[in-house]
């Protein structure tokens, strides 16, 4: 599946959003987790389709 530039978009705004929530709130991990899945998922697709 190739994620193309979307999640490239997404991604900052969803840690801009991220760092306005509490610290140590749940809602935070959860989005930065996400973030991080986002990332290792669309490094992967690049690595597959090279």
């Amino acid at each position: 599946m190739c994620w193309g530039g979307h999640m490239q978009l997404l991604i900052p705004e969803i840690e801009q959003a991220a760092a306005r929530l509490p610290g140590d709130g749940v809602p935070r991990c959860v989005a930065l987790a996400c973030v991080r899945e986002a990332r290792g998922t669309v490094a992967a697709d690049e690595r597959h389709t090279r």
